[in-house]
């Protein structure tokens, strides 16, 4: 039989009040940070267009965000894909009106970097109020997940320990929502 761990004594109940101490601290911040500030929604929750672009020569993406800001394309946020496509970009923009974003940004780099030509690889759109559709959707898909496991949970053992395993799941959501806040990730 293998046995990775041999002549383990871990008291764990020993440390529970520390655990419950953090665990209260988290949601509580979490609480906070969702009453003050709110989760940072990406496109497609808020709406706007997503834009993959191929420059010629890998760039800085600084000066890339630099040359941008001053096009007059503020609030832009830009990602540079990893490995062997390095030269590859994601452009998110939350635009309102539904322009073509590919020709600014064109126009952006080419001036700052002159000689360098960029390629149009995708791009898509989401409307604000398909945004705000999907944003409701996702709550209540997650809501509705819990209460299935509820259920579920209730009907084949306990419902006492339904209760207790949608709780810790429900923490677990709410403080990786939070984790993500605090890091300022997109959701």
């Amino acid at each position: 039989m293998l046995q990775l761990l041999v002549g383990t004594n871990i008291p764990f109940m020993r440390y529970r009040r520390v655990a419950y101490m953090v665990s209260a601290i988290l949601v509580l911040a979490t609480v906070a940070w969702l009453v003050v500030k709110g989760p940072r929604y990406s496109v497609d929750f808020t709406g706007g267009q997503l834009l993959q672009v191929r420059t010629s020569t890998v760039l800085p993406a600084d000066q890339i965000r630099r040359a941008l800001d001053g096009a007059g394309l503020h609030g832009i946020e830009l990602q540079q894909m990893r490995g062997d496509n390095s030269n590859e970009l994601m452009i998110r923009a939350q635009v309102t009106d539904s322009k073509d974003l590919f020709p600014s940004v064109q126009r952006a780099i080419q001036t700052q970097f002159p000689g360098t030509t960029v390629e149009f690889r995708s791009t898509s759109a989401v409307g604000p109020k398909v945004g705000g559709e999907l944003r409701h959707k996702a709550i209540y898909a997650i809501l509705a997940s819990l209460g299935g496991i509820l259920l579920y949970v209730g009907f084949r053992y306990e419902f006492k320990f339904a209760f207790g395993a949608v709780a810790a799941l429900f923490h677990d959501v709410f403080v990786t929502l939070g984790i993500l806040m605090f890091t300022h990730r997109e959701i």
